[in-house]
């Protein structure tokens, strides 16, 4: 074995000190950018998938404002008070993914209108939300929302409510690291791994290797007679059907997407597919798509990397479902509270006459 001479071993020592630093300054800059890019997002509490650094980092913020059920919201009982029962339910634009606090919903906003300048609440508005369900979900869930007793189902419906079984591989980019262990590590800790990664995405929709998944809507959803339009208009009929032989009134509020301007909206068709369905089964349902129209499409975003409703885009709901709805349920309200008021009136008129 040959021998190193001194002069080769200093140059093996400097190369190793040499690569060594490189490696220790990459590494200090690597962290000294990704503490940047913290702070510079620090008031960033979502992403639209909900599972990155950003969203996990803030969840505790939401988790707090649980109630007893795990909805997010105030506590409700099982069984109603004499109020007039309002569930709301649908995915995570009723949850509020990306809004903070809970009362910044549509649904809170609701409840106030609802309830102004009565000396006792008349309306209970119950936010039942769930991030990610579609319409499978939505009618697995019946169970519970039956067990609640609602005097009326508002149904909060998006685009993916209707696609029952999504082919992923059309749209879902690839990721930037191949190890699935090791891209979900560093995709929950690291904010300059998320960009990095929305950057890769970018640049394989923009070459065609993926869809967006708005292209993806059109492509699988736009006829009316294929397979998986009809399941959907089938399940949701099936959802309307059940709480009508329940007795239950139902009403829809379609909310749109938001991933880009209004003026230039692609997936109008799934809304006349629901509304068709509305006048078909003589139920209330209010389209948004009009309400958002002149609004610039990112000021309807929960922050820059979140396209779910900002406090903005919630207000712009609140107002326009109040407007739509907001007369059936208050006069409903006041038709279900009539005896009990009738029978405090009794009870007072008794007292006054034993006096």
């Amino acid at each position: 074995m040959a021998r190193i001479e001194g002069s080769e071993r200093g140059v093996i020592f400097k190369i190793t000190v040499i690569t060594v630093f490189l490696l220790l300054f990459s590494m200090f800059m690597l962290l000294c950018l990704e503490g940047g890019i913290r702070f510079y997002y620090r008031d960033v509490l979502s992403t639209a998938d909900g599972t990155s650094y950003f969203s996990l980092k803030n969840f505790h913020l939401f988790k707090d404002e649980h109630n007893g059920w795990r909805f997010r919201g105030k506590h409700f009982e099982q069984i109603p008070d004499e109020r007039y029962r309002l569930v709301v339910a649908g995915d995570s634009f009723t949850w509020g993914q990306g809004v903070y606090p809970a009362s910044e919903r549509f649904t809170e906003r609701i409840d106030v209108y609802l309830n102004k300048n009565e000396s006792s609440p008349a309306v209970e508005v119950v936010n039942v939300g769930i991030c990610g369900f579609n319409l499978p979900n939505h009618y697995k869930f019946l169970h519970f929302i039956d067990a609640i007793k609602p005097d009326y189902v508002l149904y909060q419906w998006f685009t993916n409510d209707m696609v029952l079984k999504p082919d992923h591989a059309q749209y879902k980019t690839a990721h930037l690291i191949s190890n699935r262990a090791v891209h979900t590590w560093f995709w929950k800790h690291s904010a300059l791994y998320y960009l990095l990664q929305r950057g890769y995405g970018s640049m394989q929709r923009n070459d065609g290797t993926k869809k967006s998944y708005t292209q993806y809507l059109i492509d699988s959803m736009s006829d009316v007679e294929s397979k998986q339009v009809v399941k959907a208009r089938g399940l949701l009929e099936r959802l309307i059907d059940h709480h009508k032989k329940n007795n239950t009134d139902f009403g829809i509020v379609l909310f749109p997407s938001f991933a880009g301007p209004m003026d230039q909206y692609k997936l109008g068709f799934m809304h006349e597919q629901v509304l068709e369905v509305c006048a078909d089964k003589k139920i209330e349902c209010l389209d948004l798509r009009s309400n958002y129209s002149g609004v610039e499409h990112k000021k309807l975003w929960a922050n820059v990397f979140d396209p779910h409703p900002s406090a903005l885009a919630h207000e712009i709901a609140a107002d326009a479902i109040y407007a739509f709805f907001g007369s059936t349920w208050k006069e409903s309200a006041q038709e279900k509270g009539t005896p009990k008021q009738m029978d405090n009136e009794k009870d007072s008129k008794t007292t006054l006459e034993k006096k």
